[in-house]
């Protein structure tokens, strides 16, 4: 089970990286995707790790797309 939710973690993470980075295809409703099929616990640790990473406009949309304002 470990396993399973390791690699939940590293998909919502390189997933709001490329996102972050602004990688072809990965906008807005591309994003949106990726967070409804990845658990909150995953989403408030690639949330916390990227806080200073890549676009600042992006990652507030993120936060607002996750629900944290």
């Amino acid at each position: 089970m470990k396993v399973a939710q390791d690699t939940g973690a590293k998909y919502t993470k390189k997933s709001f990286m490329a996102f972050l980075e602004g990688q072809p295809k990965c906008d807005e409703k591309w994003v949106i995707g990726v967070i409804r099929a990845s658990s909150p616990d995953d989403i408030t640790k690639a949330l916390e790790s990227l806080a200073s990473y890549g676009n600042k406009e992006r990652f507030e949309f993120l936060r607002r797309a996750c629900g944290i304002a």
